[in-house]
């Protein structure tokens, strides 16, 4: 029987992973029984990771955001919410086909090219604007300064919420998340309370959105012809937030930590300035790899299933690591060094968005952010330096893995 790895457990939300993964991993565990997760099996390798993600009839995706809220939080939380995550709602990874399919046909029409191309001049500019803000300071976080406001501004573009709004959105989006991940009961029971008045707000914007606005809010809100459904009301309230999460979270990650990266090796900065578009190209594909922002989505096994060695019962948790599966040196050679010029990192090199039926929809809009925000730092800001501690401090999530801040000098050390 393969060793389980629980002698040296871990737990996401609360410490760094990486080394521990990487090391299993070196010691042949492909899957690991984790007692910190309440008993998940945490799945680390390329080959096993992919074998979940291809197979939602054995992995059902039904629990990835722990069910619905109003059924699975503690009734004194229940009894603060307001009343859409009362309802049937969910985020589009959170439901098995053939239920999945409608919904997520919206979304991906949602954030289709045509809907978010035209945006990559409001996130060049929006860049350009930053990083000239950048460099009038002595010090800057990255984080803060930067990739952060940088992506609330796409996201308010793409869902057309008011500029004077993205606080208070970007706040509320914050509360869903801690509904959403684990942790003590009264920050659920106060962020619980504060989307009340984002229902009430939402109820108001939503009525604005015009059924031919082109926007993804339209998309959610009345459909796309006859192939694209409308999704309920309450979906769409939902997943305002859900998705602003996904999409700003996960790029914020993506923008600090190619720099962080580029930065910390200044030999690769400078191969970088010698081509920023091409190279911040490669770069943050590397980064999507070797770092990826998303950590991955717990599934359930519907049925008795063997998992690497490992039998897994009926209604066994299961949650596979997409950025281990990326650092699997049996998939890929070095696979634990940071090379963004290796020829193996490419847009379909690995899992960092995940596979199959769950893959993301926002895949193409977080290249073309993370992309932009790189380049126009290596053409507007060529003596870029850090200007904080050799390892910036993280940010403990469950579900995400990136950099909390990032402190640079914007015109050297």
């Amino acid at each position: 029987m393969p060793r389980t790895g629980t002698d040296a457990d871990i737990d996401p939300a609360a410490e760094d992973p990486t080394p521990q993964l990487d090391a299993w991993r070196r010691e042949g565990r492909r899957v690991v029984r984790s007692e910190a997760m309440g008993g998940a099996w945490l799945v680390l390798g390329h080959r096993e990771v992919q074998r979940v993600l291809d197979d939602p009839e054995t992995f059902s995706s039904a629990y990835a955001l722990g069910g619905r809220p109003s059924r699975t939080l503690p009734p004194a939380v229940v009894a603060e919410l307001p009343a859409f995550p009362c309802e049937d709602v969910t985020g589009v990874v959170d439901i098995d086909p053939p239920a999945h399919d409608p919904l997520r046909a919206t979304v991906l029409a949602a954030w289709s090219g045509p809907r978010i191309n035209p945006l990559a001049g409001t996130v060049r500019a929006a860049a350009r604007e930053l990083a000239a803000g950048l460099a009038r300071r002595e010090r800057a976080d990255l984080v803060a300064d930067y990739a952060v406001p940088l992506v609330h501004r796409f996201m308010a573009a793409a869902l057309c919420v008011p500029e004077e709004d993205v606080p208070r959105v970007a706040a509320w989006a914050q509360d869903m998340a801690t509904l959403l991940s684990p942790g003590p009961e009264e920050p659920k029971a106060e962020a619980a309370r504060r989307l009340r008045a984002y229902e009430e707000w939402a109820t108001a914007f939503l009525g604005t959105v015009p059924p031919d606005g082109g926007g993804v809010l339209s998309v959610y809100l009345h459909g796309h012809g006859h192939a694209v459904p409308a999704m309920s009301y309450a979906n769409v309230v939902h997943n305002l937030l859900v998705h602003w999460v996904a999409g700003t979270v996960t790029t914020a990650h993506v923008i600090s930590g190619t720099c962080y990266e580029l930065l910390r090796r200044r030999e690769l900065w400078e191969w970088a300035r010698a081509a920023p578009q091409e190279r911040a190209r490669q770069a943050v594909e590397e980064t999507f790899r070797y770092a990826a922002p998303h950590r991955g989505l717990v599934r359930a096994t519907t049925r008795a299933c063997v998992l690497a060695g490992h039998p897994l019962p009926a209604g066994s948790l299961v949650l596979p690591l997409l950025g281990s599966a990326n650092r699997d040196e049996e998939h890929l050679a070095d696979a634990c060094s940071y090379d963004p010029d290796r020829p193996a990192a490419t847009p379909r090199g690995h899992l960092a968005f995940g596979r199959g039926v769950h893959a993301c929809p926002g895949a193409n809009p977080a290249r073309m952010e993370a992309r932009t925000a790189v380049a126009e730092l290596l053409t507007g800001l060529p003596r870029l330096a850090l200007a904080g501690p050799a390892e910036p401090p993280r940010l403990p999530s469950l579900h995400f893995d990136g950099l909390a801040a990032l402190p640079v000098a914007p015109s050297g050390a």
